[in-house]
């Protein structure tokens, strides 16, 4: 081995799943004692977290493919790109051309055949795997009927799975046809799926799952209709986490050596960065995994339980309680940085704290100035120099003011050279985002097994991040506004209280935008601020401003700084966005993340009524034409069905006050955040 330092990055996508995870530790154990230095970019998704509790942030989980693309400010020897599980939700369409843009640094690509410029490929007999089990079940148990949960349709290893199935069931002679096959996402949050592909196929006799989490969904489906697994009906899963021999009966399942392919990724790259020739292709072997899901009738003595006698109950005790430790950390951290979002310096200040009291090691944060606008419809951008807003190194911090931020351009390093007689240094980066805005990455040295967590960790940050935006941009938003006014026309005034257009400006506006964009799909959106009235008479008409203001910023936030948006009355609002997508989620959408944002709002305000806005809708065909009183009108006959469901009084009381302190894990305090009133 040369004397040489070492820089690798690598790409990993879902680290809450267990076969990612059991990757990165191999990588993290081959390299903690070589003169290595990892940096790990964490593309981790939220749809397995929230299930079908709410799908308002899976709706942008197409913002971590871009965390990659933050290589370009270190100057990498090599790469290891886990292609396979790199952002499965948002999916790599062209991956030739996205390789190429990593084409200026040798790597090795896993889990994909995708062809790198320099380096070479490692993937799992997925085929070979999948083709064992659905013979195991043809050969040995004589099943003719079975049917295929498969993984995401684009993804390589659901791809091999898939074809395995497919080439094993034609050549036993079994029928299948395309009912016969569903597609998931990998998590265990897929019941409703297989219910579908149960339903379309009426006497399944075996069910192949191309994961072990979509299986465990298939357990609970087969247990719903009165099914015995491993009796009525087989099922078999892919991996063998952890789970599959804990289950009720033990999962018959193949076994994806997870460990091995990232210790041989890890001992490969470094290998080839000596160099030592290395092979264009690695193939690492699977094995099916016999246990009584699938029929065999198998005692315990002649099935591997080894993960099942290695979780322990202490084990999963401690997890337990280090995962409700976290759950309350979440809205305290982000309650203790909205009450000082005003302020810059303080802001960083408490959320490098922040990260000390959660025993990081140490951290980095960068940033672009201004938060990146980044949209399904029209990708994202990224600046070629970010900033580093405050680095911490154990219980010490620096915050860096934005004139005097250091800034970091190209290939000039995100992360510190270890020194030459250390050994491996680990590095892990989170995305730091709210909704569309982007603001960058935090980058720490933390216990891996604190991952899972520190990515909720990250999303509470991001949410924190848009409320400091928020109090540090209105004076330029409103000036910004102004100019637009004067644009339109000199009769296009604002709104002297919130700063947005008047009645007059807006629907000048509107028809402007109608005008620009005929033949586009838009939506006109109604808001009205419930119980104004009834907060100014218990309150004070400065509270009632103050509500106005408020419900203002929210529906800025949802509406678009860009689109047209006014206070046409007392609590009224008035505005439009585009659609470009299924009309029916894009305003579900928008409906919901208003009242996200009102939530968040009552949950850190300090105030003594909730803040609640009734929204109303009008879907349409942008024509110069159209009549924007009749739009108004449907709007607000649904406006109407709205405010039949908002709350009776907006006031607290003070039962109300300490539930939700007691559920939230906040401590009573005054007004904190947007609850001040010179905001």
């Amino acid at each position: 081995m040369s004397d040489k330092r070492w820089k690798i990055g690598v790409f990993l996508g879902n680290v809450h799943f267990v076969h990612p995870r059991a990757m990165m530790a191999a990588i993290e154990d081959y390299f903690k004692d070589k003169p290595v230095d990892v940096m790990y970019f964490l593309g981790t998704e939220s749809v397995s977290f929230v299930g079908d509790l709410t799908d308002v942030q899976v709706q942008f989980d197409y913002q971590y493919l871009s965390i990659y693309d933050y290589e370009k400010f270190e100057d990498f020897d090599f790469l290891i790109i886990s292609f396979g599980n790199m952002n499965i939700a948002a999916g790599i369409e062209n991956k030739l051309l996205y390789m190429e843009k990593f084409s200026h640094v040798p790597c090795v690509v896993l889990q994909d055949e995708v062809k790198p410029k320099r380096g070479f490929n490692i993937i799992s007999d997925n085929y070979g795997g999948m083709k064992h089990i659905v013979d195991h079940l043809i050969e040995f148990h004589e099943f003719e009927n079975i049917v295929l949960l498969c993984g995401p349709e684009h993804n390589e290893d659901s791809i091999q799975r898939r074809q395995a199935y497919l080439e094993s069931m034609i050549s036993h002679g079994c029928a299948v046809n395309d009912t016969m096959i569903r597609y998931g996402n990998y998590t265990e949050n897929v019941d409703d799926i297989a219910e579908e592909l149960l339903d379309a196929n009426r006497g399944t006799q075996a069910v192949v799952c191309a994961n072990d989490e979509m299986a465990s969904a298939v357990y609970r489906v087969c247990e719903k209709r009165g099914l015995r697994v491993g009796v009525d009906i087989a099922v078999t899963g892919f991996d063998d986490i952890p789970m599959a021999s804990l289950l009720n009966p033990p999962l018959t399942t193949v076994r994806q050596e997870s460990r091995i392919m990232g210790e041989t990724a890890a001992r490969l790259a470094l290998a080839y960065l000596e160099g030592e020739e290395i092979p264009a292709l690695t193939k690492i072997p699977t094995t099916l995994v016999n246990r009584n899901s699938c029929g065999c009738n198998l005692s315990d003595e002649k099935m591997d339980l080894a993960n099942a006698r290695d979780n322990s109950i202490p084990g999963v005790v401690d997890d337990n309680r280090r995962i409700w430790n976290y759950a309350l950390m979440g809205p305290i951290i982000t309650r203790e940085l909205v009450a000082v979002s005003d302020n810059v310096v303080s802001f960083f200040s408490q959320m490098a704290k922040n990260l000390i009291d959660l025993n990081v090691k140490s951290s980095y944060l960068y940033v672009q100035h201004d938060p990146m606008i980044n949209t399904v419809e029209n990708g994202y951008t990224m600046a070629d120099e970010v900033y580093l807003v405050f680095e911490q190194h154990d219980d010490k911090f620096t915050v860096y003011p934005r004139e005097d931020s250091p800034r970091i351009g190209l290939k000039r390093g995100l992360i510190p050279t270890g020194k030459p007689e250390e050994g491996g240094r680990q590095y892990y980066t989170f995305l730091i985002f709210d909704g569309e805005r982007q603001y960058g990455i935090l980058i720490m040295e933390v216990e891996s097994v604190d991952i899972p967590y520190m990515y909720l960790m990250s999303l509470h940050l991001g949410t924190a991040f848009h409320f400091h935006e928020i109090n540090n941009s209105v004076m330029a938003e409103r000036t910004n506004l102004m100019m637009q006014n004067a644009k339109l026309s000199f009769s296009a005034h604002s709104d002297p209280l919130t700063g947005l257009l008047n009645r007059r400006g807006v629907e000048e506006l509107i028809h402007q935008t109608i005008t620009e964009n005929e033949g586009i799909r838009a939506c006109l959106m109604i808001g009205d601020l419930d119980h104004l009235k009834e907060i100014n008479d218990t309150f004070g008409h400065n509270e009632g401003d103050f509500a106005i203001k408020a419900c203002s910023e929210v529906l800025r936030r949802v509406i678009g700084d860009r689109a047209p948006l006014g206070r046409i009355g007392g609590d009224e609002f008035l505005g439009m966005f585009l659609v470009y997508d299924n009309e029916e989620n894009e305003t579900g959408r928008r409906i919901a993340d208003v009242k996200l944002s009102t939530d968040l709002f009552n949950a850190v305000s300090g105030k003594p009524y909730y803040l609640g806005i009734s929204i109303g809708t009008a879907c349409f065909e942008c024509d110069p034409t159209i009549s924007l009183d009749s739009l108004i009108r449907t709007a607000d006959r649904s406006l109407y069905e709205a405010k039949k469901k908002r709350r009776a009084t907006v006031r607290k009381s003070d039962e109300d006050i300490i539930k939700a302190d007691n559920a939230e894990g906040f401590e009573t305090e005054g007004d904190v955040g947007m609850g001040d009133e010179d905001q």
